[in-house]
């Protein structure tokens, strides 16, 4: 490589940085280099984040985002993006579709489970019923009030039942992500699948347009943080 060519290409790479780094101050994307920060960004006595994709742009100099669906109290959602280092990114493909955060006054966690599972078992919010069947492990219903969740929360016509709480229970005291029973949830489950390609009205053949997508919708979002 000659001397020439090497300036040339430093003052690409200076170029490509200066750019990159003022369009995110300009747009004001927030930078989550680790998991902990997502403590320090988002705040309320009661956050949950759900990961709905993970994407990249740029070609000899990528950037790396994470996609949210942001629960703040009971109900109430909307969608972030934000700007990751490429490591958190890498750890966190394993999750899409599932809940990476969540916080109630003192208590938050960080181990990944199933969107909404922490409803469970709370009588605030539902109760255990047999099944239709009259027979088998009782299954969760939620009260009238948050008839909406099952569909917010992407499960659509999932019904967890008494073995997952029991299992996300002792995943959760072990550290250890949960995807469910029979894996329904993250990347490879039935479950994050349907309602991902059926929340951007994707199919297998127009995912390519995911990042697209993503930019119209999302990249304007700003956080009052």
């Amino acid at each position: 490589m000659t001397k020439v060519t090497l300036i040339i290409f430093l003052t690409f790479i200076y170029l490509g940085l200066s750019t990159m780094l003022k369009s995110d101050e300009d747009s004001g994307t927030i930078f989550i280099n680790d998991k902990y920060q997502l403590s320090s960004f988002f705040k309320g006595h009661e956050v949950a984040i759900v990961l709905l994709d993970i994407h990249e742009t740029g070609f000899l100099i990528k950037s790396y985002y994470q996609v949210y669906k942001i629960f703040e109290g009971v109900g109430d959602s909307r969608m972030f993006s934000v700007k990751t280092s490429r490591r958190y990114r890498n750890e966190n493909l394993p999750y899409v579709g599932m809940n990476i955060f969540y916080r109630k006054d003192d208590f938050e966690t960080y181990v990944p489970f199933p969107p909404g599972s922490l409803y469970l078992g709370n009588p605030t919010y539902g109760t255990w019923q047999l099944p239709e069947s009259g027979s088998g492990s009782e299954v969760w219903s939620f009260h009238r009030p948050y008839k909406n969740f099952p569909f917010e929360l992407g499960w659509n016509i999932f019904v967890p039942d008494q073995e997952f709480y029991k299992k996300l229970k002792i995943y959760l005291s072990q550290g250890k992500p949960f995807f469910g029973n029979q894996n329904e949830f993250g990347p490879s489950g039935y479950v994050t699948k349907n309602y991902l390609q059926g929340y951007f009205g994707l199919t297998e053949k127009n995912k390519e347009n995911l990042i697209e997508i993503y930019k119209k919708k999302y990249f304007a979002t700003q956080m009052n943080l």
